[in-house]
């Protein structure tokens, strides 16, 4: 399994940060999935040696 390099918090197209680990991205997912827009995606990727998998989404 490859180590992940960074997790971002996404927010439509917008990334709204990045780290280098997951505690902090999942902290911003939880506070703005609570006021996300009906339609709005919310997603923390995780980016990975040559690819960007999803971890968690919410739609509003």
């Amino acid at each position: 399994m490859d180590k992940a390099k960074e997790f971002r918090v996404v927010k439509g197209e917008s990334c709204l940060g990045s780290w280098t680990t997951y505690e902090p991205a999942l902290k911003l997912f939880n506070q703005l999935k609570e006021v996300l827009s009906k339609g709005e995606r919310l997603e923390v990727e995780e980016v990975k040696e040559g690819y960007v998998e999803t971890v968690i989404s919410q739609i509003g």
